[in-house]
């Protein structure tokens, strides 16, 4: 019902996701509800067994409501599409992306499962989408936050998400059961299992010697060496990428590898793994180029990290009671065993842990003193225990916990042993008036213990300004590192609404300092800020939508020895919104920040602008005759050079094929040398991503469409010229994209071409115009189209720059000839132009003109017979001489309808390449013959689709063809969805 071999994610730049491959059968009952094949799981309110996962599988849910005790209860038996990870770090001034996700063992080459994430920005949840806060690449694992969202140096990031490493199948297990005995009492109680099948590996493969290393390495990282050692050729030249030097590194001897490909000592070919920064000794200069950087300067070692197959499996029972009226307690006992390495059973005696939580909460309303209300109360207290051997699913601590407890600044990231302790009180003498108070600590076994206490008032009475104000210090000791900190932070607003508008003013401050306790200094993640913000906003004001802020920020450093001045910055917000007027909308946001630094940070520092600018605009006049979209996008990112990455797919359903080119038997998905584009045999998609080295650039994304419909703009059509007019119809589409390290912004803002498309400053870009011009473009009796589109781009790849450019002039007709019989007929010339030493967008300089024309009969309307003739010539003009591609094809086909309830279609297809004036040696291009077999080729086919019943759909696909390799290749899929 589902393809776990094909992980291609939807794009993640809209708010709602249209994903692929998702199908589910639902059956209903008014007790039960059974669900299989894809779906999202989720189970909440719980402190240490939530979880949310999407899987494929079973899932079957009872619900006892009308039984004393009400119950509920699920059962989950399933195949986990990801393993979830959280990613957490510091924005960067003034770059708004891309952002990369790693897996937990600093992998690149992830794939995010769609809609798993969840991300956060100082806190407060982000909303996905162009329009929104952030959109993200699923396949690359990299995230952009939109104009919309300003991300800073301060910009704390937190993402949550799920990923695939394609190593092990991991399946879950799940079922719990909750009860209401009564109004007063409810209990609930879950499972949760969830494990890799060491059995049943996905793209990697484990010899017995691997296995043997991952049997001994207990719950360490199981790691191998990455160098392989191929020799030399019959020349004396060695047959690897890699020579081997050895020298003395602080009075020891030390080996490292140098990238030299056709060298004598090259005899080395290398496999490298991601350490994490500061952890390796390499970095990656590009595909499948590595450098030696120094000990523990790099990212990378000549090592390949083994995967370890890891099994989790935690219980949880929870209880709820009221003894009596506006008190409730909470307490809740959970147990987890985590084995990180079902291959070996050495350090299996810590895998278990424990942890228990209890929260009170006393809330009486309307407090009564004698014959006075005096208000009401929220009075809570919380205790949670949790054992360092303890592990939940999912996140179990809020997503500011660090700074909640001032853990976020340890020296020692070691596991321990955890106890918190809090109280609150909130007092509410009228309604909207509320003042908090509260006491909390924190204690980890040895090795630190924090102190907080916090306080705040909030007023939001009518007629009058809100109010907020919260202020909070926090103490804390890392005991084994005799360090100690103190944190003081307050904030507030207050803001007032007058007809429709609002002034407002914010204010924060914080200042932390961290000291060593032995020399009574302080350390270098001391420091401090403040900041003032006021703003002012209007809505519905004569259809307009409008805001205005201002923010000014000081910010104090560690630097010799004392928290000194930094930075001042100074940002600027503005946004206006038109409603529908007079036929046009649109809107505009516009953020601008300037940070400056003193003369003591100079040094290390750069003064920073950021410019981000959003415009969209449509204006439909002329009872929408003519309809105009305008887009501006405009902000300071980083990028590299780009890489292709491959990943693996079901046979048949990719681009491209391993070709082996280092004849290493090791499929390396970093290297496209090793694979080249198949029509047919795919089983490789190609992914584009950000090398390791990023480098900021300006991003400006602009497109605009025109289209004019003439008829509309006449109320009578009796003249020649209105009928001529009226039968006409145009658009015009227009997309521009750079992606520049152009230092004058200006000229990237202000769309001065000539610095676009630049050999040296564009990173990526392109340019790319379309005009369509219809004639009688509605008229079923017979229609046409002449088209002209042309595009431009560039990419600045670790393996080179690549030009690309490409033009189109079509002339598309369609006839009705008669009732039974339809034509439409192409006529196409092309260009394709290509400058790469890429071997996946190999070099060529095409030009081709194609014929197609198809007819169509149908005696009845549930038949169909079609016949469809093709004629191209292409002809690659790179070389000394050229070489001239010839093809013609010829399709007949029959399709028979089952009205409302499917169809068979029927194809065979031949055709013909011919190649000529092709000299020795030559590659021949994939674009030239369109990736078809030279020679003859017959392909043929057979689909149906038929509706068994309203809610299960059947579908059968064959198909057939002949190859230069086989005699036939058969290829067959069946496929049943059912809709409830």
């Amino acid at each position: 019902m589902t393809d776990e071999n094909t992980p291609i994610q939807p794009q993640g730049n809209t708010q709602t996701l249209q994903e692929i491959d998702n199908v589910f059968v639902e059956i209903k009952s008014p007790t039960y509800i059974a669900t299989l094949g894809d779906f999202q799981f989720g189970s909440t309110g719980s402190e240490f067994a939530s979880v949310n996962r999407k899987l494929q599988g079973a899932r079957l849910s009872a619900d006892y409501k009308t039984t004393i005790p009400g119950t509920e209860a699920f059962l989950v038996g399933a195949t986990s599409r990801g393993k979830f990870h959280s990613n957490q770090f510091q924005g960067i001034e003034g770059v708004q992306g891309p952002y990369r996700l790693n897996g937990k063992n600093n992998e690149r080459n992830i794939i995010i499962i769609a809609g798993s994430e969840r991300i956060f920005i100082d806190g407060i949840e982000m909303v996905r989408g162009d329009n929104n806060d952030y959109s993200i690449d699923y396949g690359s694992a990299e995230i952009t936050f939109s104009t919309r969202r300003l991300i800073t140096g301060a910009s704390r990031i937190v993402v949550d998400f799920e990923y695939s490493d394609r190593q092990f199948t991991r399946n879950f297990v799940g079922a719990g059961s909750s009860a209401k005995i009564s109004d007063a009492i409810s209990l609930r109680v879950q499972y949760y299992r969830e494990g890799d099948d060491q059995d049943s590996p996905i793209d990697i493969s484990l010899s017995e010697s691997d296995k043997e290393i991952l049997r001994q390495s207990g719950n360490t990282t199981a790691v191998k060496s990455g160098v392989l050692t191929v020799g030399r050729d019959s020349l004396g030249v060695g047959k690897g990428n890699y020579a081997a030097v050895d020298t003395m590194i602080n009075g020891q001897q030390f080996r490292f590898y140098h990238y030299s490909q056709n060298d004598t000592n090259a005899i080395y070919n290398i496999a490298f793994s991601s350490v994490g920064n500061g952890n390796g000794d390499y970095i990656r200069e590009g595909i499948g180029r590595y450098k030696f950087v120094g000990t523990k300067q790099g990212q990378y070692l000549p090592i390949i990290i083994l995967p370890t197959a890891q099994l989790h499996q935690l219980y949880a029972l929870q209880s709820t009671v009221s003894p009596f009226k506006d008190l409730i307690i909470d307490a809740e006992f959970a147990a987890s065993s985590f084995d990180q390495n079902r291959f070996s059973l050495i350090g299996d005696n810590t895998n278990d842990g424990k942890g228990f939580k209890v929260n009170a909460r006393y809330s009486p309303r309307n407090v009564m003193f004698g014959a006075t209300d005096i208000g009401s109360f929220d009075i809570s207290f919380y205790e949670r225990y949790r054992e360092n051997t303890f592990l939940s699913f999912d996140r179990a601590n809020e997503v500011e916990f660090g700074r909640k407890w001032s853990t976020d600044s340890l020296l020692s990231t070691n596991q321990a042993t955890e106890e918190i302790r809090e109280g609150k009180l909130v007092y509410m003498p009228i309604e909207n008036v509320s003042i908090s108070t509260g006491i909390g600590s924190l204690e980890r076994t040895k090795q630190f213990s924090s102190v907080r206490y916090d306080g705040g008032i909030d007023l939001k009475i009518d007629k009058y300004p809100a109010i907020q104000y919260y202020i909070e210090t926090i103490s804390g000791k890392e005991k084994t590192n005799f360090v100690s900190n103190t944190w003081f932070r307050q904030k507030g607003n207050m803001e007032y609404t007058v007809f429709s508008l609002t002034p407002a003013v914010r204010f924060e401050e914080e200042e932390r300092q961290v000291k060593q306790e032995l020399s009574d200094s302080l350390t270098s993640v001391s420091y401090s800020f403040s900041l003032v913000s006021p703003k002012v906003s209007a809505t519905e004001v004569y259809g307009f939508d409008a805001s205005a802020e201002y923010e000014w920020r000081n910010d104090q450093a560690f630097d010799s020895g004392a928290v000194i001045p930094q930075s001042s910055s100074l940002t600027q917000s503005y946004t206006v919104r038109v409603r529908e007027i007079q036929n046009f909308s649109g809107s505009t946001t516009v953020t601008l920040r300037e940070k400056k630094y003193e003369k003591e940070f100079q040094s290390s520092n750069l003064n920073q602008q950021t410019t981000l600018i959003k415009v969209q605009s449509r204006y439909r006049p002329f009872s929408q005759g003519l309809d105009i979209d305008l887009f501006y996008d405009a902000a300071t990112q980083r990028t590299a050079k780009l890489e292709r990455i491959f990943y693996k797919v079901r046979k048949g359903e990719g681009q491209y094929i391993w070709a082996d080119a280092d004849n290493d038997g090791i499929v390396d998905v970093n290297d496209e040398n090793e694979f080249r584009p198949d029509r047919y045999d795919g089983e490789y998609n190609a992914i584009v991503i950000n090398s390791d080295n990023l480098i900021p650039i300006i991003n400006v994304k602009v497109s605009s469409k025109v289209r004019i419909l003439p008829g509309r703009f006449m109320k009578q059509q009796n003249s020649l010229v209105e009928k001529v007019a009226s039968a006409l119809s145009s658009e015009t589409y227009i997309r521009l994209e750079e992606r520049s390290t152009e230092t004058d912004i200006k000229e990237i803002y202000l769309l001065n071409l000539n610095r676009f498309l630049h050999p040296v400053t564009t990173q990526f870009g392109f340019q790319f115009l379309q005009q369509d011009l219809h004639f009688f473009e509605n008229r079923p009796e017979y229609s046409f189209r002449l088209r002209f589109n042309q595009r431009k781009g560039i990419s600045q790849y670790s393996s080179g720059t690549e030009k690309n450019y490409t033009r189109e002039r079509s002339l598309r007709s369609r006839f009705q000839i008669s009732n039974e019989v339809t034509n439409q007929t192409d006529v196409i010339f092309k260009n394709d132009n290509a400058v790469s030493i890429s071997r996946i967008n190999q070099q060529r300089q095409i030009s081709s003109a194609g014929l197609a024309t198809d007819f169509s009969y149908r005696p009845e309307q549930n038949l169909e017979i079609g016949f469809k003739i093709e004629t191209n010539q292409s002809e690659d003009k790179l070389g000394t001489q050229s070489v001239l591609a010839d093809f013609n094809g010829q399709t007949v086909r029959t399709v028979l309808s089952f009205q409302g309830n499917g169809q068979v279609r029927i194809e065979f297809t031949r055709e013909e390449v011919l190649v000529s004036n092709a000299p020795a040696q030559y590659t021949l291009p994939f674009e030239l013959s369109s990736g078809r077999d030279l020679g003859k080729q017959y392909l043929w086919s057979a689909t149906s689709d038929y509706k068994l019943g309203s809610n299960v759909q059947f579908s059968l696909q064959y198909s057939g063809r002949t190859a230069t390799r086989v005699n036939v290749i058969h290829t067959g899929r069946m496929e049943v969805r059912a809709f409830f």
